[in-house]
């Protein structure tokens, strides 16, 4: 029987910004994966296995009464990955292959050095500064998109404040409001040692200036087999670019 293999690993990005095999998450990382392990089983497909401890096995019970389509997703700790076909972590990066490959999952099942050296650039924020500048090239957008601009050194890192009021800064590699630094014109010493620390480790800080907010969301897109669809709409909370809830 092939199945799909999924896995929660909210230590992704930490991972990716590491870069080592053997990476290992701070605690709070940890025991974020240990909590929401069963994450996955809400968009897993039907006959799939979700791969985590599940001690709540009262809550799994009630839950697929209420939804009967999670019936079919099964949540353990100790698969059998003979059966395992396909593997879709939350984010690939090479801790996670490791991982894997040390539970017993077939290697022919998991991506390649290379294929993770891809994943690691296509991750980085200079990827989403490209896509800000092709955006601003259509006329009727260009005063509406922030201006994105990776920062290799501190004086670049002071030059870009001096030019905006309100400025938030972002490392290279993080999400869900992590690896953010918010700061006014002029720059404050606790904001340049950041900065500082962030370009000594991931080589560059992304500067960017701050908008007047009205909604937090996110615009989801499945890419599969060569092609790009649109998935949907992600709607959260977040307090000062750091992410509190999601609005289902």
């Amino acid at each position: 029987m092939n199945r799909k293999l999924y896995l929660f690993n909210p230590d992704h990005d930490l991972a990716l910004a590491n870069g080592d095999t053997n990476f290992h998450a701070p605690q709070s990382a940890r025991v974020f994966a240990k909590d929401l392990a069963c994450f996955p089983m809400w968009f897993a497909e039907a006959n799939s296995v979700v791969l985590g401890a599940m001690p709540y096995h009262d809550w799994l019970t009630e839950m697929k009464q209420i939804f009967p389509q999670l019936s079919t997703v099964s949540v353990v700790s100790k698969p059998d990955f003979s059966e395992i076909e396909v593997v879709q972590p939350w984010g690939w990066n090479v801790a996670v292959v490791k991982y894997l490959a040390d539970q017993g999952v077939d290697i022919q099942v998991l991506p390649e050095e290379h294929q993770i050296d891809v994943y690691r650039k296509l991750s980085h924020r200079e990827t989403a500064i490209k896509a800000m500048h092709y955006l601003r090239e259509d006329s009727e957008l260009a005063d509406l998109i922030p201006f994105p601009a990776q920062l290799l050194c501190i004086d670049e890192v002071a030059d870009f404040v001096k030019l905006n009021q309100s400025v938030v800064f972002k490392s290279p590699w993080s999400s869900s409001g992590k690896g953010l630094c918010w700061t006014n014109n002029p720059l404050t010493e606790s904001a340049l040692g950041w900065c500082r620390n962030i370009c000594e480790k991931q080589g560059a800080v992304v500067g960017e200036q701050v908008y007047d907010k009205i909604q937090d969301f996110a615009m989801e897109f499945l890419c599969e087999n060569g092609e790009v669809s649109f998935a949907g709409y992600s709607l959260f909370c977040t307090e000062r670019g750091v992410y509190k809830s999601n609005e289902l």
